[in-house]
């Protein structure tokens, strides 16, 4: 007689103990229940439980601290890389990535109502936990067969729902949501970005052709902003880490410019020990 399988895998508990996180329920710093208290409370054996946190560490999640548990990672202080990119537009829309413009939703767009993770909290400006409108689309070719290639989530403040409720809606019309944020307000947008990795979760492995849980993704994190500087979107946008590099054609700065001045040897400062 075959045993039957467990209920919950390594990579479900991690699904919700994730999920928790983002919802504020563990914060930075605070301890994760113990390996024991996994196994009691998913009836799962002591090696599911410490894959558990195999997985959310190798998504950068947690911490251990030497046999002293599992803590919810912080903050992590960034150093800034800035790359000059440019902001395209075409008959339909904004776009960001010229791979990208020929790209279309290949499943029916979501809008829900979530409360908003720590990390875009942080960027929208709001208390983690506030309630947000989710926006997700999953992109890419629908010719010769639907391969999705893009896994994109828009995260929108309460405060712009509250005035401008199309946004809460599935269909926001021709030009999408940005359009219609830049004719409420008849002002431009501005966006910036943030590019990283993550590894991807579940919904990224069933969205995206190609990617297994737990593989390597390329995360792009774009804000925009109004003149005025409150964040009325974050985007982020996740990509097959072994099928895409994000690179950049780099400019020569005044500085730099051509012809360049002879090089010189570099100047050395006085020894004022002597």
């Amino acid at each position: 007689m075959s045993t039957p399988p467990p209920k919950y895998t390594a990579r479900l508990i991690a699904d919700e103990l994730r999920a928790e996180i983002n919802r504020g329920g563990y914060k930075p710093g605070h301890q994760l229940p113990t390996g024991r208290a996994i196994m009691a409370r998913f009836g799962v054996a002591q090696q599911t439980a410490q894959n558990v946190y195999d997985l959310l560490r190798a998504e950068g999640l947690v911490v251990s601290r030497g046999g002293g548990g599992v803590f919810v990672r912080g903050p992590e202080p960034v150093v800034r890389v800035p790359r000059r990119r440019f902001v395209f537009r075409d008959r339909i829309s904004y776009f960001f990535d010229e791979t990208a413009q020929g790209y279309r939703a290949i499943s029916t767009p979501t809008v829900d109502i979530v409360p908003a993770p720590a990390e875009i909290a942080r960027r929208l400006g709001i208390e983690p936990g506030s309630e947000v409108v989710m926006r997700t689309r999953v992109l890419g070719e629908l010719e010769p067969e639907p391969r999705g290639r893009q896994r994109a989530v828009s995260y929108l403040p309460a405060w712009l729902r509250d005035e401008l409720p199309v946004i809460g809606e599935e269909d926001t019309g021709l030009g999408g949501i940005y359009d219609r944020i830049e004719e409420h307000y008849g002002q431009p947008l501005a966006w910036e970005e943030a590019q990283g990795a993550v590894a991807a979760g579940t919904e990224e492995a069933d969205a995206l052709d190609g990617v297994v849980h737990g593989g390597p993704l390329v995360r792009i994190l774009r804000t925009a902003t109004l003149p005025d500087g409150r964040a009325v979107e974050v985007n982020d946008t996740r990509m097959d880490g072994a099928r895409y590099e994000v690179v950049a054609v780099l400019e020569r700065d005044s500085s730099a410019a051509w012809p360049p001045a002879p090089a010189e040897e570099p100047v050395v400062p006085p020894d004022n020990e002597a």
